[in-house]
């Protein structure tokens, strides 16, 4: 089959959407409500998407300050314990300092005991509470680490029979659990 050049052709296929530019007249009605809406539309999607970008931006902001800003908070916290240790230590140089020669026994356990009373009053100002369960409580693994268990045949099983080391919490994070022995079924 040969094209004859000077013979006008027909398209193959008309899609006045497809070829918009043909100059083909479109079959489909135009609405002027679904044009105004379809604006609305673009305009209100338009509106959304700066709304996400400046949430976006606002949240990398936050980011980049919180970044910023928490060594400084770190330091803060660290600045607020050394200060309450700090003191402690020096009850404790003062105690060294002291000629012991005069001293009782009672005297220096006392100033031993006072010295640790202000460290753990230091550490319960900064959230820590002490692990130091009483004789006879239930064993708690998320609380006491048990490192012996002892026959009691005067006692059920799983209870604390002694601490031997105490535990350290940071409001509900154990820090250090509570060593204790437990009882053992006969």
């Amino acid at each position: 089959m040969t094209i004859d050049p000077s013979e006008p052709r027909e398209p193959q296929h008309s899609d006045p959407i497809a070829n918009p530019g043909d100059g083909a007249e479109s079959d489909i009605p135009v609405d002027p409500d679904s044009i105004a809406r379809l604006i609305d539309e673009h305009a209100a999607l338009v509106a959304e998407r700066d709304r996400l970008l400046r949430a976006a931006a606002d949240l990398q902001n936050q980011l980049n300050r919180v970044r910023r800003d928490l060594p400084e908070a770190r330091r803060q916290g660290v600045t607020g314990v050394c200060r309450d240790v700090i003191l402690a230590l020096d009850h404790f140089d003062m105690a060294l300092a002291q000629d012991l020669a005069g001293a009782s026994i009672e005297s220096v356990l006392g100033g031993m005991r006072a010295i640790r009373a202000e460290l753990i009053r230091a550490m319960t100002a900064h959230g820590v509470a002490v692990i130091d369960p009483p004789v006879g409580e239930p064993f708690n693994p998320e609380r006491h680490e048990a490192v012996a268990r002892r026959a009691a045949p005067e006692q059920p099983e799983g209870l604390i029979l002694a601490v031997f080391q105490i535990g350290y919490a940071l409001e509900d994070r154990v820090i250090r659990p509570a060593k204790v022995v437990v009882s053992a079924a006969p």
